[in-house]
């Protein structure tokens, strides 16, 4: 099963007790197996339920796709519990490429257990899937919790996490006692970051700009090549830039 969405504009969707504003992929039946693509389209001024431990994506929730893939597509504005301009639970491969998540809040609180506020921009859960940012740009998304920029948790070394000529800057993690990680929040699986900037991130309790975290048993290992970490801050705590 597949569906595009090609040259679209999505704008002003709500749903005050519900994921998925803009855009909602349920789980179970055929659909769990959907490649999802969206080529060319915005996403703007979308917003989701505002406090939830695993809901949210103002403007798109995803669960259980076999691919995901935003190309040339900008997500701005949006808001939503966790995943304020989008959150992907449980799909299997993530892709964006040439896109921009901008200006997005995820307005929860406490994190994962709690009331979410987790990936102010983009939010990832699941065990056995793929991340690919390449070109794309994170900024000046907003978090309550963890990961302004990007939040996602590994369970297992088969998930994967790659940031290719990528732009994350001017993300925020702040207001709250467990606010950290500005930029992007990694934790556990093998990761990838080439030729990306991390500039002017800022974070309440530490880790403006990039955080690696072990989940269990399962570690944050990779590398990071011919990157720039600039002018990231964390205003109360440890690792300005990583």
């Amino acid at each position: 099963y597949a569906f595009t969405l090609l040259n679209a504009r999505i704008t002003g969707g709500h749903t005050p007790s519900g994921s998925g504003a803009g855009l909602f992929k349920p789980t179970g039946g055929p659909w769990q197996a959907v490649t999802l693509r969206v080529f060319d389209s915005v996403f703007d001024n979308n917003h989701a339920i505002q406090t939830a431990q695993d809901d949210g994506g103002g403007g798109l929730y995803v669960v259980g796709a076999a691919e995901f893939t935003l190309v040339r597509t900008r997500i701005a504005d949006n808001s939503g519990a966790n995943g304020g301009g989008v959150y992907s639970l449980g799909s299997h491969l993530i892709n964006l490429f040439d896109s921009e998540l901008a200006d997005n809040h995820a307005t929860g609180t406490g994190g994962n257990p709690g009331n979410g506020g987790n990936g102010g921009g983009l939010g990832v859960d699941g065990a056995q899937r793929h991340i690919n940012l390449c070109r794309s740009r994170l900024i000046d998304n907003d978090a309550n919790a963890y990961g302004g920029g990007l939040f996602t948790v590994a369970y297992d070394q088969q998930s994967f996490v790659r940031l290719r000529d990528s732009l994350v800057q001017g993300n925020r993690s702040l207001g709250s006692s467990n606010a950290h990680t500005a930029g992007v929040y990694l934790q556990g699986g093998p990761f990838e970051i080439v030729g990306s900037s991390f500039i002017g991130n800022i974070a309440d309790r530490g880790y403006g700009g990039l955080s690696l975290f072990n989940h269990g048993g399962i570690s944050a290992s990779g590398l990071i090549v011919n990157s720039t970490f600039q002018g990231n801050i964390a205003l109360n705590g440890l690792g300005g830039a990583i």
